[in-house]
């Protein structure tokens, strides 16, 4: 890391509150770039127990062996139906809707309010029509969710994110806050929120419990950020 004088980097996702996925760049004085996806991983101590690195063109990778650990540990008891968004969100990339349909109830449905500008109600078909235009648009799409809050083992509240390349070669990152729920192990509906505050809300009235924010902190993330600090430092 020495010979590097700019550093930056950004929290892409956490699970729990004992992982967390950063993307770093660095920069030395002729201008070359490294860029890279860290995975870090903390005990019930607040240690560090595992540091991957993954290239900047597999984050697939990162993201799945986030999501493998996180319900090979902290996230055991959602284990199911968390491997159900995993599984969803990689037939969005691929614009394979048998292989969302088997990850749904009969009448699942995607639905958003009205702030969202988006169609209110759209059937599973209907909805991986939308993700085929929205991927026409760009020459790369990944979707994926950047924080789950489970209220209950069947109901959460999610970021549900997407990083795009343009023809041009220029990068996109936007987010929305969802509600999932599920049914016997399979999805039974999405909701789209035009803020978190909205998706609390309707969270708490379908559980009659209260929600955590899905925000984009935890734990690890503060470890991650000392551990960067100590290496930059020399420490």
């Amino acid at each position: 890391v020495f010979q590097y004088i700019d550093f930056s980097s950004r929290v892409l996702a956490v699970r729990g509150d004992r992982l967390v996925l950063i993307f770093s760049r660095f920069r030395d004085e002729s201008g070359n770039e490294a860029e890279q996806f860290h995975l870090g991983e903390i005990g019930a101590d607040g240690r560090i127990v595992y540091e991957g690195r993954f290239d900047a063109d597999d984050f697939g990778s990162a993201y799945s062996e986030m999501g493998r650990r996180y319900i090979a540990g902290e996230g055991a008891e959602y284990a199911v139906n968390a491997a159900v968004i995993d599984g969803f969100m990689r037939a969005m990339d691929t614009l394979d809707v048998e292989a969302a349909r088997r990850l749904c109830v009969p009448g699942f449905t995607w639905e958003s309010t009205p702030m969202t500008l988006a169609a209110e109600r759209r059937t599973l078909d209907e909805f991986f029509g939308w993700v085929a235009e929205r991927a026409r648009q760009a020459s790369k799409v990944c979707n994926f969710g950047s924080v789950l809050r489970w209220v209950s083992p069947d109901c959460v509240v999610a970021m549900g994110d997407v990083l795009a390349t343009g023809s041009g070669g220029e990068s996109f990152h936007w987010s929305r806050p969802y509600v999932a729920r599920f049914s016997n192990g399979l999805f039974a509906s999405m909701r789209q929120f035009a803020d978190e505050g909205s998706a609390i809300a309707y969270a708490e009235s379908l559980m009659a419990r209260q929600a955590t924010p899905p925000e984009l902190r935890n734990m690890a993330t503060a470890a991650s950020a000392r551990s960067f600090a100590a290496s930059l430092a020399g420490d």
